[in-house]
């Protein structure tokens, strides 16, 4: 029984791996790019490298441990007369659920309506079973591990980071407090414009190694070495700024208080209480730590597990597994009017917040997301019972359809879902 069950855990790890060497599609040892640290990122392989990144990163296993799966409830509703009010090319159009999927380079679109899946689809070759970068919505598992620290007493928002971090005192970030790291509001001078290739952005992914370092560079080469480096030009809780080198920040504050790597303390207090299915894996950089600004990879299916968890504010399984004030603080959201200076040059996120890493559009549903570029999404909203995985592979980390439609489509299904299907 006992190597019965062991074989089980081993096929369920590689399940993700025999699914892709198996639905790779023809041609893929010789006709396709090969996955490389230099262009895993790029359009011509990245719905490969989305879905299968460890080919090309060193990863760090979040382990769901030897827990009961939670079963999912499976009552499928039909979307084929689904359609929108979109936008395409700058004019309002209506928009079908096929023409969504295929403008958004959908992988997985995953639908939950009180708690049960009401709709399951699989693009580009993804499958149940696999595993897909989700890019920023690794932020929200930070900021509600960080936040449930908080609320347990074992971090205090008002303090300065370096109390908790004391390689940051006397820099930029060090004068922060842990809840302007949280809220992205540090004053701190970064750009993060994935279009321009000169943008701070670019060189902090060159300088812990997710892509290869310019030749004879001689600069910071893992995370802990590059933020000290970064210079506050403005005052703290001021306007908000997205800034991805903050949530590397937390994890370094979570790991510190905890005593623990990132990928064990996201495995004790999250990922094994929830009855996931899979393991989940992060990327790390070259002194092993996990990204927590972008690098989980997990399935959609563990991915609503999650989502269902916040929507019920915090409860699954029977079990309080993130404190019920806590997912409170993430539906309240944050200040929005810290938010104009960028939603003035992002407008489809006009009247939105950032809160624990978490964004709320402060929509007629109060609905709020995690979020990552290449159209990675765990959407929540508490009005409708709606819980919407989305996994993609975008060409580029935003593209004008995925931006201009991403929201009105969310809402508009999740209006249709509470409208047709009463709750249980």
């Amino acid at each position: 029984m006992m190597k019965a069950k062991q074989f089980l855990r081993s096929a369920r790890r590689l399940a993700p791996l025999l699914i892709f060497l198996t639905t790779a599609g023809p041609g893929y040892a010789g006709e396709q790019e090969a996955v490389t640290k230099a262009n895993w990122g790029n359009p011509e392989v990245n719905v490969r490298s989305f879905q299968n990144p460890g080919f090309s990163q060193f990863t760090a296993m979040v382990s769901r441990r030897s827990t009961p799966i939670r079963k999912l409830i499976f009552t499928p509703v039909s979307l084929d007369s689904f359609s929108f009010e979109g936008t395409r090319e700058g004019k309002p159009s209506t928009i079908s659920l096929n023409e969504y999927l295929e403008g958004s380079h959908t992988d997985a679109l995953l639908v939950l309506l009180n708690g049960k899946v009401v709709f399951e689809r699989y693009l580009n070759g993804m499958t149940p079973y696999q595993r897909h970068l989700m890019m920023s919505v690794t932020k929200s598992f930070v900021g509600t591990l960080t936040a449930m620290l908080i609320a347990e007493g074992e971090i205090d928002e008002k303090e300065k980071v370096s109390k908790y971090i004391p390689d940051l005192v006397g820099t930029g970030l060090g004068i922060s407090t842990v809840r302007d790291i949280l809220d992205m509001r540090t004053g701190i001078g970064y750009s993060e414009d994935y279009a321009n290739r000169d943008s701070d952005v670019w060189k902090y992914i060159s300088a812990i190694g997710l892509i290869p370092r310019p030749e004879n560079y001689t600069g910071p080469e893992t995370i802990r070495e590059y933020l000290p480096h970064m210079k506050q030009i403005e005052e703290a809780n001021g306007q908000f700024q997205y800034v991805t080198p903050l949530s590397e920040v937390l994890v370094w504050l979570l790991t510190n208080v905890t005593g623990k790597p990132f990928h064990e303390v996201l495995s004790e207090r999250i990922w094994s209480q929830l009855g996931m299915e899979y393991d989940a894996q992060i990327l790390t950089e070259s002194s092993n730590q996990a990204l927590g600004g972008s690098g989980l990879t997990a399935t959609a299916r563990d991915l609503a597990r999650f989502g269902q968890m916040i929507l019920q504010r915090g409860i699954y399984n029977s079990r309080q597994v993130v404190a019920a004030d806590v997912v409170e603080g993430f539906i309240k959201g944050g200040d929005p009017e810290a938010f104009k200076r960028h939603s003035s040059k992002n407008p489809a996120e006009k009247g939105f917040s950032y809160r624990d890493q978490w964004w709320n559009t402060h929509n007629e549903h109060n609905a709020f997301t995690a979020w990552g570029v290449h159209g990675q999404f765990v959407y929540i909203d508490p009005t409708a019972n709606v819980v919407i995985v989305k996994q993609s592979s975008l060409p580029k980390a935003m593209n004008n359809f995925a931006s201009n439609n991403d929201f009105k489509f969310f809402h508009a299904l999740s209006k249709r879902l509470m409208s047709r299907y009463s709750r249980d």
